[in-house]
């Protein structure tokens, strides 16, 4: 089963789980999402309900960044990345010399996802009188759309960054296959491996993103991708431009990325990853 980590939905996961364990004698618990260590720390009632998920479970996560919150924890651990449905979409090499890039977010417009540092780099671009677009794709949370546009006016972007709202499935795919680089600073608490750097990937978008979570092991820095601090604005602003003006080097970030997602990331090795885990587990066969 998959289990939350905090607040309401740690004690629903905790309810399902115990009993769940009064019939099932071998459980195995996925998180995608960090934060259960802090949770745990809270008082003595959630590090026992912690304790007994853990302890007496088989743990899944989606990166070997991702175990060290659960060294406290002797319990059998695996690496299991998760995987997104297709292949990789094959685009044209950038070879005209006036590209101006799509920048892309795509996340829910919460401030700790990073939305509000993609104003600021946006702005910093056009400060700097760099040709680009962006745009944004997500569903509101503790930012508005209203709060976005009247941003986005007030530093003069209109003519730069359009807000689209949340797209699903086919919607959200082509929003992907309009884009050239997708900028997700984030500083989300709970991020561990984000679908969207995978679905970046995916379609030949070069994603710049900050460490948090186990984004460095999803981004090779420098071969598919940036790894930058949230806070350094003006390098995010550097490597758009950097990539924009290097077609050598935008056409092989893009190609490293989609062999990755090929390689690493497709929804049938994660399937296939998974079930031998689960043959490993149920079946009492050797790691």
């Amino acid at each position: 089963m998959t289990i939350s980590t905090d607040g309401g939905a740690f004690y629903k996961s905790a309810i399902i789980w115990l009993i769940a364990s009064l019939f099932i004698k071998k459980r195995i618990v996925m998180l995608h999402e960090k934060g259960i260590a802090v949770t745990a720390q809270k008082n003595s009632f959630n590090r026992f309900l912690a304790s007994q998920m853990l302890s007496k479970s088989s743990l899944v996560v989606t990166s070997a960044y991702l175990l060290s919150e659960f060294e406290g924890y002797a319990t059998p651990k695996f690496v299991v990345s998760s995987g997104t449905p297709g292949t990789s979409f094959s685009r044209p090499d950038v070879t005209t010399q006036q590209f101006k890039p799509r920048l892309l977010f795509m996340s829910n417009l919460l401030v700790e996802k990073g939305v509000l540092v993609f104003i600021n780099i946006c702005k910093a671009l056009a400060d700097r009188h760099f040709d680009f677009t962006a745009v944004i794709v997500g569903k509101e949370a503790d930012v508005s759309i209203r709060q976005l546009t009247a941003l986005i006016q007030q530093y003069q972007l209109q003519h730069y960054v359009s807000i689209v709202g949340p797209k699903y499935d086919e919607d959200r795919d082509e929003c992907l296959r309009n884009a050239d680089l997708l900028i997700f600073p984030t500083f989300y608490k709970r991020e561990t491996t984000p679908l969207v750097i995978q679905e970046a990937f995916k379609f030949g978008v070069i994603p710049i993103a900050s460490s948090e979570g186990a984004i460095a092991d999803m981004i090779d820095h420098k071969v598919d991708g940036f790894i930058i601090d949230p806070a350094n604005i003006g390098c995010y602003c550097d490597k758009i431009i950097l990539l924009s003006q290097n077609k050598a080097l935008l056409n092989a970030f893009r190609a490293a990325g989609r062999k990755k997602f090929d390689t690493r990331f497709r929804l049938a090795l994660f399937e296939e990853n998974l079930t031998n885990v689960l043959d490993i587990t149920l079946n009492n066969k050797p790691a």
